[in-house]
C-alpha cells in the first residue's frame, strides 16, 4: 500500500515570532493584503507535551472552521492569529489574534483506511471575538455545492497557506481544479480510504497543498462571492488531494455555533 500523507505538522511549544510554519503550498504566488482576510492560522499546545500547527478560516467572530484531526486530545492553550500575509511580522496593522478555548470536532469523525478521515470537521471556539475589518473578515459556507460531484463546470479553487519550500514566509495561495469526484474515488481504492459524498477532490500534479496544510480553506469565487467549498483533510502522493465538503456540515456548524451562524444561499 501506498503511503498517505498527513496533512499535519509537530512544532516546538511557542507562539512567538516568527509563527511555526504549518501550512505548505507548492506552485504558489503571493497573497495581496485582504485577498484572503478569512484565513487563520492555529497553534495547538497538548497536555502530552506535543503541539500542533493548523490553518482555518473564520465564520464568525468568534468561531474558525478547520479539520477534526488538527485537535484531538487535550489542549492546554491554543492561538488563533488572523490578518497576516507574513508569518515573520505579526506586529503590523490588520494582525489580530486570539486564544482558543474549545475545539469541537464532528460527532461522526473517524479513521479512513490507513491515514485518511471521514467527517474531517471542527469548530474552534475563541475567548473573545474578533473585529471584524478589512484584513478580517469571515467566509461564506454554501448551502450546497452539488455541481461539484457532477463535473460540471466551474471556476478553479484556491488553495492558500505558507511556501511548502521554506524560502519565503509570505502567505501564498495556488489556484487548482476541482477533480472528478468518481475518478477519485476509483483512485482511492487502491489506498483502501473511502471517498464519498461529503468529500470534494482538488487535482493537485504541479501546485497546490502539501505536508502541513491541515484544516485549510479551499474556496471559489461564484458571481463575485466567495464560497468555502472544503476543508483540507488527506492527499496521497500523486493523487488529488482529499477535503471535507463544507456544504454537508451546515446542520453541524449550526449547532454548534448558534444562532450567528447560517449557511449562504448558494445558487449554481
Amino acid at each position: 500500500m501506498k503511503p498517505f500523507y498527513l496533512l499535519l505538522a509537530f512544532f516546538a511549544a511557542t507562539f512567538s515570532n516568527p509563527l511555526p510554519q504549518g501550512q505548505a503550498i507548492f506552485g504558489g504566488s503571493d497573497v495581496s493584503p485582504g485577498q484572503f482576510p478569512f484565513f487563520a492560522h492555529l497553534s495547538f499546545n497538548f497536555n502530552d507535551g506535543s503541539s500542533k500547527v493548523c490553518s482555518g478560516s473564520l465564520i464568525t467572530e468568534k468561531h474558525i472552521l478547520t479539520a477534526a484531526h488538527c485537535c484531538q486530545g487535550a489542549f492546554k492553550d491554543g492561538k488563533a492569529v488572523l490578518g497576516l500575509t507574513d508569518s515573520a511580522k505579526l506586529d503590523v496593522p490588520g494582525v489580530q489574534d486570539g486564544k482558543i478555548v474549545k475545539c469541537t470536532a464532528n460527532p461522526k469523525f473517524g479513521a479512513n483506511g490507513a491515514n485518511g478521515f471521514v467527517h474531517d470537521v471542527a469548530v474552534v471556539e475563541l475567548e473573545n471575538p474578533l473585529q471584524l475589518t478589512d484584513s478580517v473578515q469571515v467566509v461564506k459556507i454554501p448551502n450546497r455545492d452539488f455541481f461539484v460531484s457532477f463535473n460540471a463546470p466551474v471556476p478553479k479553487a484556491s488553495v492558500v497557506g505558507f511556501d511548502a519550500s521554506g524560502n519565503s514566509t509570505s502567505l501564498q495561495f495556488a489556484r487548482v481544479n476541482f477533480a472528478n469526484i468518481f475518478t477519485c474515488e476509483i483512485q482511492y481504492e487502491t489506498h483502501n480510504a473511502a471517498i464519498d459524498k461529503d468529500m470534494i477532490c482538488l487535482a493537485r500534479p504541479n501546485k497546490g497543498i502539501s505536508k502541513g496544510d491541515d484544516g485549510g480553506p479551499n474556496v471559489v469565487t461564484w458571481k463575485r462571492v466567495v464560497y468555502q467549498m472544503g476543508v483540507n483533510s488527506f492527499f496521497a502522493a500523486d493523487l488529488p488531494s482529499v477535503s471535507a465538503r463544507t456544504s454537508q456540515y451546515c446542520d453541524f456548524i449550526r449547532a454548534t455555533v448558534g444562532n450567528v451562524f447560517e449557511c449562504a444561499d448558494f445558487k449554481p
